[in-house]
């Protein structure tokens, strides 16, 4: 898994250790933000980063361990650090469910971009085909 330069922004989409060391292998996609927070609304966690209108919650309204993960992505993101793809799958409903580093997707959010790099098992690239970019 390579890591690709994020032009618009100072930081560089990395892939977890955990994923690089999976038995089973991880392809890495460009999704489309505004076609994946649609999607994950249907999740029963999102609402610990989505507002009830779908939107991303202010920083303010999140729960304090949620607020310093927040503010951890963004200080990554602004200071040029490597910054972890998200790691996704389907849930029940064939939603999108974020199993690590959620914070991710709302930083995004804010610093307005429209697409991010993220890891899914490589069983599921293609059942993603309609998020990616």
């Amino acid at each position: 898994m390579s890591s690709l330069q994020v032009k618009e922004n100072n930081f560089k989409w990395v892939s977890s250790q955990a994923v690089q060391d999976h038995p089973n292998p991880y392809a890495v996609l460009s999704i489309d933000m505004n076609k994946a927070v649609e999607s994950w609304r249907q999740s029963i966690i999102a609402h610990e980063w989505l507002s009830k209108d779908g939107a991303f919650k202010d920083i303010n309204a999140l729960s304090a361990p949620l607020k310093v993960q927040w503010e951890e992505s963004l200080a990554r993101a602004e200071s040029g650090y490597e910054i972890e793809r998200p790691i996704l799958g389907l849930g029940v409903l064939d939603n999108i469910e974020i199993g690590t580093n959620r914070s991710i997707l709302s930083v995004a959010d804010h610093l307005g971009m429209d697409s991010i790099e993220v890891v899914v098992p490589e069983g599921m690239v293609k059942l993603f085909k309609e998020f990616t970019v």
